[in-house]
């Protein structure tokens, strides 16, 4: 969350700081042309700027956009929708308000649980966040303590102040009326104080004839709301803290503001009590180092600057006043409103390399699916337009290519009424959402919102509340009154929130158990059963045959393969930290790491395929690779290359090389798997230059005649290839026979 936090209040420093020199240089155009209050509501506007974290977006923007890139993707899952696709939008009310109630999914409360002997508790930890971050978040707590333990600081010196009535003209021109100020020997300048009910204090020593003078100038501070602006500018400073514009804003603003008083107060006054009023200013002049930045001191700013705009003031017109206001309606439309191409006023490019164009064949509509910028587990699709087109392919290192929306699955989840969309032949926790319109942003905010402020124990950083909404609708995920069950990768994990100190109870998985649990909870989850209590999913669990646990052999190399893996380099048992029984508990959990071997199988791996310095120069050997899996890679190769003019595309030969895998022997599948990417090499490097030998200037992605490649066979190119041990070489020059006549 602060990471995300940081990134948003980046962007508002850029548009603010342009905003600040903007006002910089308005300031100095106008001199002493243009009354002060009029360049503190720029100031104001400024700080608004900064402080308020969205932009309004529109076609007439001035302001160009401003992203970042995402950082960490995020692959996540979800259940229950239905399989009938639906590609039109629906209608919506662009005024709609959702809640969470109107998203919820029913759960079911269970107080006694019996977990299984293969569970663990698991602690749930805070993301980590990035260096600046924590930079950035010390800098302004340590701003904002300077300001706490100021003001106490100051609230102490002035307990002993005594209260006092004078009776005064506050208007020159009005009736003397009774104000209430405090005197005090323990300051040595006039300054206003308080936030809710301010009070003007002064020195016990001041001059009688100076006292007038103070008094209107502080009531005028009180008129302006200063004594809550000043402070509240200086909270905007404590978050933009790194940013020098700033601090120069935050100046500037203190010393405007103590001029528009000053002129506020002479606007009455004759030379002679201006004089007067100079020499007030004067006595308070060099006096301010015991008082605050963030305070308002009678003597602060630029004294002579103050008595040079004291002696020059004269009112000014009301010409001058509505250029004024022209001038600040204008430029707070500019910097309030950011550009966007016509229909992309809800859409941000975060990274234009995740950008997908798709195309709908039978009504030829293009579109973009375009990762949400809060969300990298969702997608928005977006009409695609000559402008956004060009700005994508400009600052995208992809190819540009459109895939058909018939080459991907497109599913409604029920509960939510929102879709998700997976290309054909993806595992489904490899789709992300899709959201169409303003309608569906809005449900899914909602729904990312109720993760965020239901489930702070599970979910701490608000961003990834997203992440979890995500999994809901694409159905691997539920939400109960108390507690959090989710199918996260290798994992089947139910939080229990009503203790928070339990936190439910996990399962591993291995790779196959998680394919198939997978599978189960998308397409057919059971909903007769209580889904938060554990033993009530072991029949399903013997169903689907996963293992959790019931009979472990503590003789068996699996066993001690997952316990040198909780020792590490620790020589006692258990481990510094840990009891015995969490020690157990957390070998049962690695076991599903290893092989009955006790051989290295992370999730997402076969056993034998863990690369290490022992076997990485001998498993780049070339062995023997069956007929029919080198046909289903020479096949798959061929269809894609001509599909996507040599582009690759959405392959599946990931599929062919886990296949593979999956019925040799463990010993052999390193170099199986280097050797079937030999193979792989060779049948694309002969596509490409076979279309070059009919146009040597053709580049991936570039149209070619698919009769070229149709033709070609896996004995045509492979009658041509050897092997030297390590690498496959295609040569058709090795192969030539040479005859004597």
């Amino acid at each position: 969350m602060i990471g995300g936090i940081l990134i948003r209040y980046l962007i508002n420093s850029i548009y603010g700081g342009a905003f600040i020199a903007i006002v910089v240089l308005i300031r100095l155009a106008a001199k002493d042309r243009v009354p002060r209050n009029y360049i503190c509501i720029l100031w104001i506007i400024a700080a608004l700027r900064l402080i308020v974290p969205v932009s309004v977006e529109s076609t007439y923007g001035i302001l160009p956009r401003i992203t970042f890139g995402r950082f960490n993707p995020v692959n996540a899952v979800q259940h229950s929708y239905s399989n009938a696709p639906d590609l039109s939008a629906a209608e919506y009310d662009e005024d709609q308000t959702l809640t969470a109630d109107e998203i919820n999914t029913e759960g079911t409360v269970i107080d006694d649980r019996n977990d299984a002997e293969y569970i663990t508790e698991t602690p749930i930890t805070n993301p980590a966040v990035s260096v600046f971050a924590d930079i950035w978040l010390f800098g302004c707590v340590l701003m904002l303590v300077y300001m706490i333990v100021g003001m106490i600081r100051t609230g102490r010196k002035l307990s002993f102040a005594v209260p006092d009535i004078y009776r005064i003209h506050i208007n020159p021109s009005g009736t003397e009326e009774e104000v209430k100020v405090y005197t005090s020997e323990d300051i040595s300048v006039p300054f206003l104080f308080g936030f809710i009910n301010p009070k003007i204090y002064l020195p016990y020593d001041l001059m009688e004839e100076d006292r007038i003078h103070v008094i209107r100038h502080e009531i005028a501070h009180i008129k302006r709301f200063d004594h809550v602006l000043k402070p509240a500018f200086f909270v905007v400073l404590a978050i933009h803290w790194y940013n020098p514009l700033v601090w120069v804003a935050f100046k500037l603003f203190s010393t405007d503001m103590e001029i528009a008083c000053d002129e506020a107060v002479v606007d009455g006054y004759d030379a002679d009590t201006r004089n007067d009023y100079i020499l007030a200013l004067l006595s308070a002049a060099g006096k301010n180092h015991d008082v605050r930045m963030f305070s308002l001191q009678f003597g602060n700013a630029p004294i002579k600057a103050r008595i040079s705009r004291v002696i020059s003031y004269k009112r000014s017109g009301w010409g001058i006043r509505i250029s004024a206001i022209i001038v600040i309606a204008a430029v707070t439309m500019i910097f309030a409103t950011v550009h966007v191409n016509a229909g992309q006023e809800n859409t941000v490019i975060i990274d234009y390399d995740l950008v997908i164009p798709m195309i709908d064949e039978e009504g030829g509509e293009r579109y973009l699916l375009i990762p949400y910028y809060k969300d990298p587990a969702a997608y928005e699709m977006v009409e695609l337009d000559d402008t956004l087109e060009d700005e994508v392919k400009e600052k995208s290192d992809q190819y540009w290519y459109e895939r058909s929306i018939s080459d991907y699955t497109i599913k409604r989840d029920k509960s939510t009424d929102l879709e998700y969309i997976v290309k054909n032949g993806d595992a489904l926790w490899e789709g992300h959402v899709l959201l169409r319109n303003d309608r569906d942003r809005k449900k899914y905010d909602a729904l990312a919102q109720y993760y965020s402020d239901r489930y702070t124990q599970v979910i701490p950083d608000a961003e990834t509340g997203y992440i979890y909404a995500g999994e809901e609708v694409k159905g691997l995920s539920e939400r109960h009154e108390d507690g959090f069950l989710f199918l996260q990768t290798g994992t089947l994990m139910y939080i229990d929130l009503k203790d928070p100190q339990a936190f439910g109870w996990r399962l591993a998985l291995t790779t196959e158990e998680y394919m198939r649990l997978e599978k189960w909870m998308s397409e057919s989850m059971d909903n007769s059963f209580d889904h938060t209590d554990f033993e009530e999913w072991k029949p399903i669990l013997d169903k689907l045959g996963i293992d959790y646990g019931a009979n472990i052999d503590t003789n068996s190399r699996q066993y001690k393969a997952a316990y040198e893996a909780l020792m590490g380099d620790s020589s006692d048992y258990p481990p510094r930290g840990m009891s015995d029984e969490q020690a157990q508990e957390q070998i049962r959990y690695n076991m599903k790491q290893f092989d009955e071997d006790g051989d290295s199988a992370p999730f997402g791996t076969f056993p034998g395929m863990l690369v290490t310095e022992e076997n990485d120069k001998d498993r780049r050997t070339i062995i023997q690779i069956p007929d029919e899996t080198k046909q289903m890679m020479f096949d798959l190769n061929k269809e894609e290359f001509i599909k996507w003019n040599g582009m690759g595309g959405d392959t599946q030969r990931s599929d062919v090389y886990r296949t593979y895998q999956e019925q040799v022997p463990k010993d052999e599948r390193l170099k199986g798997t280097w050797t079937l990417g030999q193979y792989e090499k060779i049948y694309l490097g002969y596509f490409v230059d076979t279309v070059r030998a009919a146009d040597s200037a053709w580049q991936p992605g570039d149209d070619f005649d698919s009769d070229l490649i149709t033709g070609i066979t896996r004995d045509q190119i492979e009658r041509y290839v050897y092997s030297d041990g390590s690498e496959l070489i295609y040569d058709p020059q090795q192969f030539v026979t040479e005859t004597i006549e």
